[in-house]
């Protein structure tokens, strides 16, 4: 055990160098993830389980932003507009209400990816999810939501996504209203992957400010679920706009939390200078909201690679030893080609399944 704790420790020291001199010496670096399948791909056998739209539709906003400079929202578009993409299929004259179905089970599940993180890889990880649901027996509809936050892969890409991110939340909760305004019945639970946290961040401060100031009372969120969030431990203090949001309009506020997660433990330490929420939870000092419910998942997320199934080494995951460090790893791990569409893992996604039954 002792000779384990310290090669493990003299990993993370070369890790943290490793990092150290990519960020510092390849500044136009940018992540460049190309999975072989989308979400039209599934495996026939986990197919045959889902609702027609289940894991295919997705609200878009990609192409808004400036994600490649400055962050900044592009003439063309507004501060809430979005396109929803019926099967992961559709243009911008798609960003209509009108698009919205229904689910049968007046429940829908949403998707939301991190950094770093290119369309074909965000199609991928909602593949991967609806997935994991479908092993877990869990027949909510799942969509995604798909943003620019493919910036260059270094320090100030990831200022640049955590503006996108911000920026993202007003769409978002456009979307939210357009849903409930048409379906008011549904249910709403949101999952949320790294930097997908501060896009919740952003999308509960906008729906309590707008909810406000309409006529739309006892709105809620029914669930929320953070994956290794990579916002810093005080944001969700009670007496912040993100605390003061969730207690307003969220039933039920999950955070999963890993402390082994090697980007959370170097690259954002690096980037932040701070301990990230889903390390290791929210900091004692502050406040916690009320209904906020914390899961250590570690044990969840096996020591394999390549959570993706590509034959790539993606999400810093190059030196992936013990459970947990894998950061890609909370929604699950495919198979090595030709077996990606069989689901080797479930990572955390039964921790989220046995919550929405409680």
């Amino acid at each position: 055990m002792w000779r384990n704790q310290n090669f493990k420790e003299a990993v993370r020291k070369s890790f943290f160098v490793f990092l150290f001199i990519a960020f510092l010496f390849l500044p136009v670096l940018t992540f460049n993830v190309q999975p072989r399948h989308g979400i039209e791909q599934t495996s026939n056998a986990v197919a045959m389980s889902i609702s027609p739209f289940y894991g295919n539709d997705i609200i878009s906003t990609r192409g808004h932003y400036d994600y490649l400079g400055t962050g900044d929202l592009n003439p063309e578009f507004n501060t809430t507009d979005y396109v929803y993409l019926k099967n992961g299929k559709g243009n911008t004259s798609d960003a209509t209400p009108n698009k919205i179905t229904c689910p049968p089970e007046n429940e829908i599940a949403i998707y939301i990816h991190g950094a770093w993180t290119d369309e074909m890889s965000a199609s991928e990880q909602l593949n991967r999810t609806a997935m994991a649901l479908v092993i877990n027996n869990n027949s909510v509809p799942l969509i995604g939501f798909s943003w620019d936050s493919n910036t260059p892969l270094n320090k100030e890409g990831w200022k640049t996504a955590k503006i996108i991110a911000d920026n993202n939340g007003p769409k978002l909760a456009r979307f939210i209203i357009d849903l409930k305004n048409k379906c008011q019945d549904t249910n709403i639970r949101l999952i949320a992957h790294s930097l997908g946290a501060a896009v919740v961040n952003s999308t509960l401060i906008s729906l309590h400010n707008d909810l406000n100031t309409t006529t739309n009372n006892g709105f809620n969120i029914t669930s929320v679920h953070l994956l290794g969030a990579a916002i810093n431990r005080d944001e969700i203090a009670s007496n912040s706009t993100f605390g003061n949001a969730i207690e307003n309009i969220v039933d039920n506020f999950y955070n999963l939390r890993n402390p082994e997660d090697n980007m959370l433990e170097y690259v954002y330490r690096f980037v932040e200078d701070q301990d990230a929420l889903g390390l290791l939870g929210i900091q004692h000092s502050v406040p916690m909201p009320r209904d906020y419910i914390e899961h250590q998942v570690d044990s969840e997320i096996p020591a394999i690679q390549d959570a993706d199934g590509n034959n790539k080494l993606d999400c810093f995951d190059f030196f992936v030893l013990l459970p947990g460090d894998n950061h890609c790893g909370y929604i699950g791990f495919r198979g090595l080609p030709p077996f990606e569409n069989i689901l080797l893992d479930d990572g955390s996604i039964d921790i989220i399944v046995q919550d929405w039954l409680e």
